[in-house]
Order: C-alpha cells, then structure tokens, then sequence
C-alpha cells in the first residue's frame, strides 16, 4: 500500500512539475511577445515626438491638438491604432517622415504588406482587386493613390492605413461605381 501512495505521489509531482515548466515557458513567451509589441509602440511614440519638434508646435500646442483631435492629453493614452491615425495627422499637416515608407515601391499600404491580421485587411484586399479590375477595364495601371484620393475626397483623410473598415467600405463602393462606368464605356468603344 505504501509503494501505491508512493506511484501516486510521484505521478502527482510530475504532473506539477510539468505544469510548473508549461507555466515558465508561457511567461517567456509573454515576455517576449510584449517586448516586441512594446517596441512598436515606443517607436510610433518617438514618430509622433520627431514629428512634433520638426512642425515646431510647442507642448501647449500639441496638447491642446491632441484633445480636440483624439480627446486625450497625451500620446502615450492613445492605442496603437490611435498612434497610426496621429501620425497620419501629423503628415497631413507637412510634416514628412524620413525613417520608415509607409507604402512599398507600388503603393500598397502597409496593413496588406504585413500579413492582413489587421481588421481592415479584408477591406484592404476588396481594394486591391478593384484597381486592378479597374486597371485592366482601362487598359493602364491604377495606382494605390486612386483610392487615396477617394478617401481624401470623402472623408479628408488620405492616408489608407489609418482609416476605418466603414470609410474604407465607401471607397469600396466608389471604385465600384467608377468599375461599372468604366465597363459601359469599354462597351460603347467596341460597338
């Protein structure tokens, strides 16, 4: 009966000991995984604070930009979405930055160029298939800058990747538009 306990016990010892080590590798992997995020952040922060001292607003300023804009005092209140957006702002009013393309070499948007975890991803994709549709009706291709136009147009944001799905769903709806006008066109021209 004593060598029972003594199978129990040990069977009951590996079993913690094994939960003990999933444990430590999970919060490695925590640490690891907020670290990175951690780091992103930091970098869109110090983005936002080059951008402030090179448009020369002074912290009264900023501050008072930040809670008529985004309604908070600060930028480190904001998320990571809510940075992307300030940022955006921040160009809008001339400022350029030097350290990072927010578009690759044929203007596709930064939330398809990192793997489309993002929510506005699919949106993003439904864009992409109608300038190339448009592209091919027209017989010339179509750049990413079409649809910013659109959303400059609509909302006075020109920047893609700081947008809503909602806005970007009306710039869906647009390049539709402008498609099937595009195609009664085409046909006209052939007949």
């Amino acid at each position: 009966m004593k060598n029972q306990f003594k199978v129990i016990d040990l069977t009951v010892y590996l079993a913690r000991n094994k939960q003990e080590e999933k444990k430590k590798t999970d919060k490695v992997r925590e640490k690891v995984v907020s670290k990175k995020i951690n780091q992103q952040r930091r970098q869109l922060i110090a983005k936002v604070k080059i951008a402030q001292k090179e448009l020369g607003i002074n912290d009264a300023d900023y501050r008072v930009l930040l809670d008529v804009n985004f309604g908070v005092s600060s930028c480190t209140e904001l998320d990571d979405h809510g940075l992307v957006r300030l940022i955006a702002f921040l160009r809008s009013k001339g400022w350029k930055d030097r350290s990072v393309h927010v578009l690759d070499r044929h203007g596709r948007p930064t939330t398809l160029m990192h793997g489309g975890s993002h929510p506005t991803a699919p949106v993003m994709r439904k864009i992409e298939a109608l300038l190339s549709e448009l592209g091919k009706v027209k017989g010339k291709y179509v750049p990413w800058d079409y649809a910013a136009s659109i959303l400059k147009r609509q909302t006075g944001c020109n920047c893609l990747d700081a947008t809503d799905v909602k806005s970007l769903c009306d710039v869906v709806a647009a390049l539709n538009y402008t498609l099937k006008s595009a195609r009664r066109k085409a046909e006209c021209k052939t007949k």
